[in-house]
C-alpha cells in the first residue's frame, strides 16, 4: 500500500536521491529473491537501465506516467489483453495520461444501471518488454508491476454491494452515511463525475 496521494516513483533496489520528493519511492524486490540465476542476470540488466525510475502521478482527473531512465517501459489496463487492448509506451518526454478517472466513474454508473460492463481500474506496467502482448503471458515477462488504485477498488466494491456504511481508513479516507444505498451512491458518483469533467487533464 502506497499512502501517498500525489503518486509514486518505481525504482530499483537501493535507489539514489529522488528528483521528485513529493512522490513515494516504491523499490522493486532484491534480485536475491529470484532462484533462477539466468532470470536474475537478465533482470539485473533491466534494472541498470531503470535509472531514476518510472513515475506514476495523479494529475487532476487522470493518472499519468513518465520514465526517467533509458529503460523503455510500457503500460496496459489488464493482465490478459486481447488484440487492440489499451496500452503503449511510457513517455520519456514529460507525463502522459494512461488512465481517465472520469471515464471510470461514467463506466461505473453504467455498470450500476445495468447498461455496461464492469469497469477496469488496474494499471499494469512492464519494464523493458513490450506490453500489451497478446502472444506472451504477463507471467513470462521479467518485470511486471500491478497498480491498484485503492479508492477506485473500494468504489467498485461498493457498487457491487449496493452501497455501504463506511470504507476502511487505510484504503480510502472517505466516510459514507448509513443511509447511503445504491441510489445515493449513484448520485454521489454523478456529482463527482461532473466535477471531474470540469477539470480536464492538461
Amino acid at each position: 500500500l502506497v499512502p501517498n496521494r500525489p503518486g509514486f516513483r518505481l525504482v530499483p533496489p537501493n535507489p539514489g536521491p529522488s528528483p521528485c520528493p513529493e512522490l513515494a519511492d516504491v523499490a522493486l524486490p532484491e534480485l536475491g529473491m529470484l532462484p533462477d540465476q539466468v532470470q536474475a542476470s537478465y533482470t539485473a540488466r533491466l534494472l541498470q537501465g531503470l535509472g531514476a525510475g518510472v513515475l506514476v502521478r495523479a494529475e487532476g482527473p487522470a493518472l499519468c506516467t513518465s520514465r526517467l531512465g533509458r529503460l523503455h517501459a510500457y503500460w496496459g489496463r489488464t493482465e490478459t489483453p486481447e488484440p487492440g487492448a489499451e496500452g503503449g509506451e511510457v513517455s520519456k518526454e514529460g507525463y502522459g495520461p494512461v488512465y481517465d478517472l472520469s471515464r471510470f466513474v461514467r463506466e461505473l454508473i453504467c455498470f450500476m444501471e445495468g447498461q455496461g460492463r464492469s469497469p477496469t481500474y488496474e494499471l499494469w506496467l512492464c519494464l523493458g518488454e513490450a506490453w500489451p502482448d497478446t502472444g506472451r503471458s504477463w507471467k513470462k515477462k521479467l518485470i511486471m508491476v500491478q497498480v491498484v488504485p485503492t479508492a477506485l477498488r473500494a468504489l467498485h466494491q461498493l457498487s457491487q454491494a449496493g452501497g455501504a456504511s463506511s470504507l476502511r481508513a487505510e484504503e480510502l479516507d472517505l466516510r459514507i452515511s448509513d443511509s447511503l444505498g445504491e441510489a445515493g451512491l449513484l448520485g454521489a458518483l454523478r456529482d463527482w463525475g461532473e466535477r471531474m469533467e470540469s477539470q480536464p487533464y492538461g
